[in-house]
């Protein structure tokens, strides 16, 4: 059963949705870094700035995917699977 209900949240498809999601992210981080490395003469601490984009997006996905995992477990329940 739990095979059943997680499986279809890493499918092909749902990873592809988050394609959008994680491309939106990517450009603003890239228009914020410019902005910074406009104020700060070129000189970023990238190592910083990569932890942060890093952690937003893995939050971003794993509410996203915790979401759907919910929405599906609400349904096996529902549906008495």
């Amino acid at each position: 059963m739990l095979r059943r209900t997680i499986g279809p949240s890493l499918s092909l498809n749902t990873l592809n949705d988050f394609e959008n999601t994680l491309k939106t992210y990517n450009s603003r981080f890239m228009d914020t870094l410019k902005k910074v490395t406009k104020e700060t003469n070129g000189i970023v601490d990238m190592n910083d700035w990569f932890n942060r984009f890093s952690f937003d997006v893995i939050s971003i996905m794993n509410d996203l995917m915790g979401n759907r995992l919910q929405e599906r477990l609400l349904l096996g329940r529902i549906l008495g699977r």
